[in-house]
């Protein structure tokens, strides 16, 4: 196996899900602030996980290519723009889902 595919693999199990803790957070009447941060450090971790792995598919589907076919481009940038992507479009969708729900129902 090589690099970039044990970093695509470590990328999608290394981000942890806190639906549990959430859920034990609301039984138990948690203070709003830690439910509320605990709930956007989710969000984050699973962002950063999402551009993990397509940053090292990325790479991954650029070390089959021959180089020839290969374009130049940096990763690093483009792992940035992702993030950005991910951790902006995320929320929008979600916000224009909920008014189009409250105006719906």
């Amino acid at each position: 196996i090589g690099a970039a595919e044990a970093m695509s693999v470590g990328s999608l199990l290394s981000a942890t899900d806190p639906v549990a803790a959430l859920a034990v957070y609301s039984t138990l009447g948690v203070d709003r602030t830690l439910y509320t941060l605990v709930y956007g450090e989710s969000n984050l971790n699973d962002a950063i996980g999402i551009v993990f792995y397509r940053t090292f598919r990325g790479l991954y589907d650029q070390s089959e290519q021959t180089e020839i076919d290969q374009d130049i481009s940096n990763p690093a940038w483009e792992a940035v723009l992702q993030f950005v992507e991910v951790t902006v479009a995320a929320p929008l969708i979600g916000i224009i889902t909920g008014l189009f729900a409250a105006l719906v129902f």
